[in-house]
Formats: C-alpha cells, sequence, structure tokens
C-alpha cells in the first residue's frame, strides 16, 4: 500500500512538473536546471515562463518547434522600445542587453532589429539575460496559447 501510495504522488508530481537543463553554451538565463510548472500559466511581467516557439526562418538550426525558458518582460498594451544596446519598456529605464554578441552568432545585423512594438493583448515580450539570448527581440511576440507553464530556477 505504501509503494502504491509512492507511485500515485510520482506520477501526479510527473503529471504537473518537468524539468529542463539548457544548453550551457546556448543559455540566457543564470540558471542552469529549471523546473516547469505545467499547471501554472499565470503570469506577470518579471516572471519566467517556458513556452513554445514555432519558428519560421533559418536562423536557428533544428526542429522549428523548439521550447524556450525566458523571462516576461513586456505584456498586452505595453510599448518595447528595442535598440541594438538595450531595451526599454513604456518609457521605463533601458534594460542594458546588448544584441552584438547573439547577432554575430546568428548572422545577422542587430541593427536590422531595432523597432518600437506595441505588444498585442494576449500575448508576451520575452527577454534572456545574457549576451547570446535569441528572444523576442529577434522575433517579436508570442500568444499566451504558446505557455507551457512558470518555470522556477533550480540551479
Amino acid at each position: 500500500m505504501l509503494f502504491l501510495s509512492i507511485f500515485l504522488l510520482f506520477e501526479l508530481f510527473l503529471l504537473r512538473f518537468v524539468f529542463s537543463f539548457p544548453a550551457p553554451l546556448h543559455s540566457c538565463l543564470d540558471a542552469s536546471l529549471f523546473i516547469i510548472d505545467k499547471w501554472d500559466k499565470q503570469y506577470t511581467r518579471g516572471d519566467v515562463m517556458a513556452f513554445e516557439f514555432q519558428r519560421d526562418n533559418d536562423i536557428v538550426y533544428g526542429d522549428k518547434s523548439m521550447q524556450f525558458i525566458k523571462r516576461i518582460s513586456a505584456t498586452g498594451g505595453d510599448l518595447v522600445k528595442i535598440k541594438s544596446s538595450h531595451v526599454s519598456i513604456n518609457e521605463n529605464a533601458p534594460i542594458e542587453l546588448s544584441m552584438i554578441l547573439s547577432a554575430h552568432a546568428l548572422k545577422v545585423d542587430p541593427q536590422d532589429y531595432e523597432r518600437d512594438i506595441q505588444v498585442p493583448e494576449n500575448s508576451f515580450f520575452a527577454l534572456g539575460e545574457t549576451l547570446n539570448s535569441y528572444d523576442s527581440r529577434y522575433w517579436g511576440t508570442l500568444d499566451n496559447s504558446k505557455i507551457i507553464g512558470k518555470a522556477y530556477a533550480i540551479f
């Protein structure tokens, strides 16, 4: 009976949570292990979320459907101003995050991605925290339906 109880609790845990190990060379957040709560899809600005990214270009190689973990930096109605050296949201203090390293790795010109984006309702704009982050500065906003769940850094 004890074994069955433990087994059922473990199964329930696996239904709700999944672990994620970002590739060390391509990590865009300062963590090496995340736990994702697949049942918690509610977020506010600043939360770290896992989401599905369906790419429609050849900048990143591999499967067209990828799972990313990034910080939600802007939500529906926010105005995002993207420059190659920083991002500002709703005219707040700029977030210093240069595109130089990631743009070089992607073989693109960072100035081609300088623009203003008004985040649509039921959408979000996601940023990484490292210089090699491939994030919404390149591909824009994503719909909330792409959210897998809230992510928590473990290590």
